[in-house]
């Protein structure tokens, strides 16, 4: 049976990629094993990108965007949109395959959905990646969940921030 929220986990990759893209998997090639691939792929995607709370209503078309350069030409993007990203660039890398990337869903505010990767090293490691919650207080190898996890300063800045944005300041 299909689960709806695997449609969220699909990524359109027309070709060629956006040049951007191609150098970033350019530099992915180059890492020496599967851990090195990883945390460079997660440093790429957090210097470039910015998670936000409230995105969804800010850029609701995110949630079903799945072309990659539309997504690849955003600043800040969806829980969803880093997760994506984040399995396209590790499989094209050439050090992962499909399988070895789940894409998890938890909670966090106790009711909002969250989306985080689960990555395989091996048979007996693995890391979570939130690039979504990096910048808010989510240490790599975690995820956010609950209100434990994130930080509420850096939550109530981007609330703050939304809302300005939201009426043109």
């Amino acid at each position: 049976m299909l689960n709806p929220l695997q449609l969220l986990s699909h990524i359109r990759t027309p070709q060629p990629w956006p040049e951007g893209i191609q150098q970033t998997l350019a530099e992915l090639k180059k890492c020496q094993n599967k851990e090195t691939c990883l945390r460079r792929a997660y440093d790429i995607l957090n210097d470039r990108f910015y998670g936000q709370p409230l995105a969804t209503w800010k850029k609701p078309y995110l949630l079903f965007t799945q072309n990659l350069e539309t997504i690849w030409n955003e600043k800040i993007l969806l829980c969803t949109n880093f997760s994506r990203l984040l399995k396209f660039l590790l499989v094209q890398s050439g050090h992962f395959q499909p399988e070895e990337i789940h894409l998890n869903w938890t909670v966090v505010f106790w009711l909002s959905p969250h989306n985080y990767a689960r990555v395989w090293l091996d048979n007996t490691r693995f890391v979570n990646v939130d690039i979504w919650g990096a910048k808010n207080g989510i240490a790599y190898g975690d995820y956010a969940h609950g209100f434990g996890k994130i930080s509420l300063s850096n939550v109530a800045r981007r609330f703050a921030d939304f809302f300005i944005s939201l009426f043109g300041g």
